[in-house]
């Protein structure tokens, strides 16, 4: 199956509506309990209810808006299918990167993980470690191992460098490229489940006092001194600020009077359903392998027992050749050729790119912002980023010590 054709179909489905979150109240549609809020945030994935969770600390009155997550995955177009990106149990975490800004937006993030952990009572966080490990002469466009240091030296990062002789020693059951070698972050990094870190975000959001209502925004008119939310189900609310944090849907939805200067990606990843009794200690690895038939670079992520309760390793990335799709089966076989994978099932992550690849954390008016674009590094950082957009849309302006310029939007242009 040649991923154009698998995304295809996907794609239109998975525009079609905002990105929402966990599974409360799922199929249901629930109507605000009033009229007139300070803040409305629309959208109710990772950055939404990160944001709701902030906001209802420096805030009385906050309403998150979102559909919920249906408990199975859906294929068909609306509002199922748009959570496509989340049924994938893991997203890989750490603080080293070849980028200062995502460096510290990731550290600053994860160091509250534990935290949310422990008051929602809610686990989704395994630091299990992550790792990057490059072939000989690849070049430092994938992965540059002088600019992971300089971050990590810079957020004082512990990291591990291994040649390719302690590689193959650490981890003797991974066939890499031979004389690859690696890097390693073993405190604050690993993976967390994406879907359980909404839940425990909503959770905690809805103690705060923030209404979480199942529906979805449709349309947004500015009044005087306030705006109003129009919802699918036919239920209106006022806000004086609105915060839109509608993901990948952003563009497609026309809650704005504009476009957003991004692009809508789909990343191909599959899962491997290994024995249930499969032990392999090895961490968030992104990897590239040059050698064999199929060159690959990408994600591998351990064993992970799924809602099914089955356990799959998750691999996503691309193949290195061009113009042929990617045998995913065969990745794992290749990386892990004595682990017996028994099927392989294909599926499709939406990732929204912007073009300064950062998110887009900005006030559109001065009652409109937005927080959106995750660039495919969005749920490591999101409890920051959600952080930074709530102080934003609570005062209008811009306090935090990161610039705000990182932050700007960027308008499509209309030609």
């Amino acid at each position: 199956m040649r991923r154009r054709t698998f995304c295809t179909g996907s794609t239109l489905g998975l525009i079609a509506s905002v990105a929402g979150a966990s599974p409360l109240l799922a199929g249901t549609l629930v109507k605000s309990k009033q009229r007139e809020y300070d803040t409305a945030i629309i959208g109710a994935g990772l950055f939404g209810s990160a944001a709701a969770r902030h906001l209802s600390k420096m805030s009385s009155d906050v309403i998150l808006i979102g559909p919920a997550e249906p408990d199975i995955q859906q294929q068909e177009a609306g509002v199922a299918a748009s959570f496509a990106s989340y049924y994938s149990e893991s997203r890989a975490t750490r603080i080293f990167d070849t980028d200062l800004a995502w460096g510290v937006l990731a550290k600053r993030s994860l160091a509250r993980l534990r935290e949310i952990e422990r008051q929602s009572g809610i686990s989704f966080y395994d630091e299990n470690g992550y790792m990057m490990v490059s072939p000989p002469g690849f070049g430092t466009n994938w992965v540059d191992f002088d600019k992971l240091h300089a971050v990590a030296n810079d957020l004082s990062v512990a990291v591990e460098d291994l040649n390719h002789k302690a590689l193959l020693h650490r981890f003797p059951f991974l066939q890499f490229t031979p004389d690859s070698t690696a890097m390693i972050q073993t405190i604050d990094a690993g993976y967390l489940n994406p879907r359980r870190l909404v839940e425990a975000q909503q959770k905690l959001a809805i103690q705060q006092g923030v209404q979480l209502v199942r529906d979805e925004a449709v349309q947004l008119d500015a009044m005087d001194s306030h705006v109003k939310v129009s919802l699918l189900s036919g239920d209106t609310i006022t806000a004086k600020r609105v915060l839109l944090a509608t993901g990948a849907a952003t563009n497609n939805i026309k809650l704005l009077p504009l476009q957003l200067d991004a692009k809508l990606e789909m990343q191909t990843y599959a899962l491997a359903e290994v024995a249930s009794d499969t032990v392999l200690d090895f961490p968030a690895t992104l990897y590239a392998k040059t050698d064999g038939e199929n060159p690959f670079a990408g994600m591998l992520m351990p064993p992970i027992v799924y809602p099914d309760g089955r356990s799959y390793i998750k691999v996503e990335g691309q193949s290195l050749r061009p113009d042929v799709s990617n045998d995913m089966q065969q990745v794992v076989k290749d990386v892990l050729p004595n682990v017996e994978t028994r099927s392989t099932k294909l599926n499709a992550c939406p990732v929204f790119n912007t073009t300064t690849h950062y998110p887009y954390i900005d006030m559109v008016d001065d009652r409109i912002g937005i927080v959106v674009g995750g660039n495919g590094k969005g749920a490591k950082a999101s409890d920051e980023i959600g952080r930074l957009a709530a102080e934003m849309i609570n005062t209008g302006a811009w306090s935090d010590t990161m610039p705000q310029s990182l932050f700007a939007m960027q308008v499509a242009s209309s030609s």
